[in-house]
């Protein structure tokens, strides 16, 4: 299997502002939503 790469970005500023408020609150997007919906009722583990 391949390994991870591990990418460290840094914001700063209004960027990072920006980037943790869209995280927090994303913007309604309905196909994202039901995208989620089903793969959270196929109850895939990677354990």
């Amino acid at each position: 299997m391949a390994k991870p790469i591990e990418l460290i970005t840094e914001l700063h500023g209004k960027d990072a502002e920006r980037f943790v408020r869209e995280l927090e609150n994303p913007t309604p997007n309905p196909r994202r939503d039901a995208t989620i919906k089903r793969a959270r009722e196929l109850n895939i583990s990677f354990d």
